[in-house]
């Protein structure tokens, strides 16, 4: 008969099956809440799992011991597997910061990288985070029934990680759409879709590396896209200058929709109405759009 697991055999056992490079201690309890309830009791020498965070540190304190995980310098409450039979990879940055805030997503200029659609390489991490937590939301890897009769974890930010920046950007709940969960080296990552992605870069071009590289994007990806997702997303995010600009890009590019006349007929003109939201109006403009082409236009032809 085999012998009974203890709470650090049981914790070992969970992260390897779940195939994380980094956790922390709030999936700690998780992982071991989960264990209790499918095994019996004689199955381990331990009654009951740790019910908070601060409880699964006593356990986890004792894998550092053993050098089975380490602590992540200036992340408290984030640990990396170091053990070669427990290990999955090499820690990734997004991985870590996902972890330590588990609503945030990917967004902006390290979503089109993300997506390989920019050329431009981020010099920091852009992660969007929602002012108020969608219902439907959960840390990613966890169910419903993870959290039942539990406080879901308090997301928490830092300004860098590794010597780089990191960049939060805060979303009305509303605004928050078109975030999905994407497999990425077979880990779960949040990232705005790509429609997201490029719909953000004609809000704020700096954070997307750019007007050109924005444009350049559109242009690289539009046999790809999916013109009805971004339809949906304007209209979601309710913007009449946000349609007036996707609206001239997707025609520039030759995506084509149905909503697109109508957003049109919507246009109206103004000081802010231009291409290029931090630059100086221009002469020069799209008369169906009623939109200031103030930058230069290589990139969409």
């Amino acid at each position: 008969m085999a012998a009974a697991a203890t709470l650090i055999d049981t914790l070992i056992a969970g992260l390897a099956q779940d195939g994380r490079t980094v956790f922390a201690d709030w999936r700690a309890v998780i992982l071991l809440s989960r264990a209790e309830s499918a095994q019996s009791a004689h199955e381990r020498r331990w009654k009951h799992a740790p019910a908070t965070a601060i409880d699964a540190r006593r356990v986890i304190d004792r894998l550092v011991r053993r050098g089975v995980v380490a602590p992540i310098e200036s992340v408290t409450g984030i640990y990396r597997i170091v053990h070669p039979l427990v290990r999955a990879g090499s820690q990734t940055e997004d991985e870590v910061l996902l972890e330590l805030h588990p609503y945030a997503a990917l967004g902006f200029l390290s979503a089109l990288a993300f997506h390989g659609m920019s050329d431009v390489l981020p010099k920091e991490t852009h992660l969007m985070i929602p002012r108020r937590r969608p219902e439907h939301m959960l840390p990613l890897g966890t169910t419903p029934e993870d959290w039942e009769c539990r406080p879901m974890p308090a997301g928490r930010k830092v300004p860098t990680l590794w010597g780089r920046p990191v960049l939060w950007h805060s979303v009305a709940g509303e605004a928050f759409i078109g975030f999905d969960v994407y497999r990425n080296a077979g880990r779960a990552v949040r990232a705005a879709c790509p429609e997201r992605a490029l719909i953000d870069g004609l809000r704020d071009p700096p954070s997307c590396g750019g007007l050109p590289s924005v444009l350049h994007a559109w242009r690289s990806n539009r046999d790809v896209i999916d013109s009805g997702r971004i339809v949906a997303l304007v209209d979601g995010l309710d913007v009449g200058l946000l349609r007036q600009r996707v609206g001239y890009v997707m025609e520039a590019c030759g995506v084509a929709h149905d909503a697109l006349d109508g957003w049109a007929r919507q246009s109206k003109r103004g000081g802010s109405a231009k291409l290029d939201p931090a630059a100086p109006y221009a002469s020069r403009c799209s008369e169906r759009w009623s939109l200031s082409l103030n930058c230069e236009m290589d990139m969409l032809t």
